[in-house]
């Protein structure tokens, strides 16, 4: 049986923030198994990557068959919720509450089914910072407010099998989203911040070094 530390995250693209955390955390000698819906199947060497659509019940069910076991996992769902109200597509509203708000509860949901034998898995979402926003991120604004609620509820009812963390962070760069906002808004470089700090965050969490719930930002980073 493989006893090694597993962490589950979201993100396969070269320059996605789950592979640069996956990778920090593969030298350290951590069991690291990446989804997301375009995935090709990687598996070698502790390390895996498999396609999985995370608001689709079926394919969650089928991605946490395989593994023996989850440590920790970071929700890193990548999907656009950007623009103003009256202009958002409604793809680009599915597909964001898709990704990020029903794929939260339905991979919590399985992880809790597992009952995995072992101590609490720790839940780490990286979000935006719940506040008031801009008019053309209204979307994004209503998405991290019902991340940071849905955090709260999980540590007030299920905290004897898990511990939720709501982690927040602005734009990072480079990384595949992040460039992407910059490209859009140069003006953004300004309060970009590298991956590197993201992982930072991540390991204080997962060595213990944080409260549950709502982690306090780090206050040289602005946040969006």
């Amino acid at each position: 049986m493989n006893m090694k530390k597993t962490i589950l995250l979201a993100g396969t693209k070269p320059k996605s923030i789950g592979r640069f955390i996956g990778q920090a955390l593969h030298k350290q000698g951590w069991d690291v198994w990446l989804y997301s819906r375009h995935a090709d199947r990687v598996e070698k060497n502790n390390w895996h990557e498999r396609r999985c659509d995370i608001s689709n019940e079926r394919d969650v069910q089928h991605l946490l068959a395989e593994i023996p076991r989850v440590d920790v996992s970071v929700f890193l769902a990548d999907a656009d919720a950007h623009g103003v109200l009256e202009m958002l597509s409604e793809n680009t509203v599915n597909d964001a509450i898709a990704s990020k708000l029903t794929g939260s509860v339905i991979l919590s949901k399985q992880l809790l089914a597992k009952k995995y034998v072992g101590e609490k898995i720790k839940m780490i979402w990286c979000a935006g910072k719940v506040s008031e926003k801009p008019k053309d991120i209204i979307l994004y604004g209503m998405i991290n407010a019902g991340l940071a609620s849905f955090v709260s509820e999980l540590n007030r009812h299920y905290s004897e099998r898990l511990e939720a963390y709501y982690l927040p962070i602005g734009v990072v760069s480079s990384t595949t989203l992040g460039d992407g906002y910059i490209a859009a808004n140069p003006e953004l470089t300004k309060i970009a911040e590298p991956p590197e700090q993201i992982i930072g965050r991540i390991d204080d969490v997962i060595a213990g070094k944080a409260l549950v719930g709502m982690v306090q930002p780090d206050k040289k980073v602005k946040l969006v």
